[in-house]
């Protein structure tokens, strides 16, 4: 019977440096949607449908690929935040919140704070390659579902 062997040293760093590069991969394409729209806020312009704020989503990949759609802004934000102080309470998404806020009341934005929030999402963009897949997903779900009661009038706020 054959003994099964040890990967070494060398190997696992190698499979751990290609499990980062993929990490990093994914996150640039969940990242780009919000990126174009940082620089469409930066221009002064936007994607507008009936009076608010919109947004193209891609597809990720085949398991999202029927929730490719138009989406308004200022939830996504805010969906974003609500996910992130599940993930890493300790990261800043203040201005993030404050952009989504003015977006939702059709209030002007300036430049600075475009700049604020693009770099608050930069920093949970930058860290997404360290957290662990299933810490991702469960915030992801618990967002979702608490975005589902709040829809329906059950939170208690």
């Amino acid at each position: 019977m054959n003994k099964p062997r040890r990967i070494s040293s060398v190997h696992q760093r190698l499979f751990r440096q290609i499990d980062r590069i993929e990490k990093e991969r994914r996150a640039a394409v969940i990242a780009k949607p919000m990126r174009n729209l940082f620089d469409l806020l930066a221009t002064g312009e936007a994607y507008e449908y009936e009076g608010r704020v919109v947004m193209e989503m891609p597809k990720v990949d085949h398991m999202y690929a029927d929730r490719a759609k138009w989406v308004e802004v200022a939830p996504a934000i805010e969906s974003w935040i609500d996910c992130w102080q599940r993930i890493a309470p300790d990261i800043r998404t203040y201005h993030m919140g404050i952009l989504a806020d003015r977006l939702r009341q059709d209030k002007p934005i300036t430049p600075r704070l475009v700049e604020q929030a693009r770099a608050e999402f930069e920093a949970t963009v930058a860290r997404l390659p360290d957290i662990p897949d299933g810490q991702i997903s469960s915030a992801i779900t618990t967002t979702q579902i608490a975005w589902a009661v709040e829809q329906m009038g059950l939170s208690h706020g």
